[in-house]
């Protein structure tokens, strides 16, 4: 039988247990002080970056778009997966400060 550990260590090697502690720190800051004034810096520093890459994930969906990457010899798959994991990383913070207000 496996732990969850190992499964998660076996389906992400690059994830370890200091990154999981980091991350759910700074959520449980944002989520307990929305208000502060470091927590507001960072979901602002953090929420134009998402915004952004959210913007070119769904543009990648565009058959322009996917011409216009070609162009600047780029692969729009690894653009669309990088613009996800962007995306995916930089705007939680922004919901869980709304939420939490």
């Amino acid at each position: 039988m496996r732990t969850p550990r190992q499964y998660l260590s076996d389906r992400y090697p690059w994830l370890n247990i200091t990154d999981i502690f980091a991350a759910l720190f700074i959520l449980a800051i944002v989520v307990l002080w929305p208000h502060t004034r470091v927590v507001t810096d960072l979901v602002v520093v953090t929420a134009l970056p998402g915004s952004l890459a959210l913007i070119l994930w769904v543009l990648t969906f565009s058959q322009k778009a996917r011409i216009q990457i070609g162009r600047r010899k780029l692969r729009y798959k690894s653009v669309r997966r990088l613009a996800l994991n962007a995306a995916t990383v930089c705007l939680p913070l922004l919901i869980f400060q709304q939420a939490s207000i």
